[in-house]
């Protein structure tokens, strides 16, 4: 197996409470993340919180990844991973740090297990990291209307 390690972020036009309010509903995924077509949760942001995310890949691959919350610092960060039953093993991250009192430092991080060649693996992370950059870009016009 080979890492995948997918690390993005973005400046957004919106104080930091603001951007960790949206990126930390995760139902709004469906929102700005473009291969997300639900996101059920079973509760408020905690640690702990259980979610299921409904993916569709290349408009045709169907994704189960039922996760879990497994750190929070509320207006700062939070953590989670993966648990049995995922299609893919994920570890993330969503960081917020106050870059002025209007603008945002938006840290999406995203680690993953590849069962292929190294050059497969480069390939895969490039594609994703490309999907992250859209994915935060979407974000900030959303947020900055």
């Amino acid at each position: 197996m080979n890492m995948v390690h997918i690390a993005e972020e973005i400046v957004i036009n919106r104080p930091s409470e603001d951007v960790f309010s949206y990126v930390s509903n995760l139902a709004l995924d469906p929102t700005w993340r473009s291969e997300v077509v639900r996101m059920d949760v079973d509760g408020p942001m905690a640690v702990g919180m259980k979610m299921m995310e409904k993916s569709l890949f290349f408009k045709r691959k169907r994704m189960d990844t039922p996760g879990v919350i497994t750190a929070l610092e509320p207006n700062v960060f939070f953590e989670f991973v993966s648990t049995e039953g995922a299609d893919l093993p994920l570890k993330g991250r969503r960081e917020v740090i106050s870059v002025s009192e209007q603008q945002t430092l938006l840290k999406y991080r995203l680690d993953t297990e590849y069962d292929g060649s190294s050059f497969a693996t480069y390939l895969t992370q490039q594609l994703y990291s490309n999907w992250v950059r859209g994915y935060l870009k979407r974000l900030k016009i959303i947020l900055e209307i």
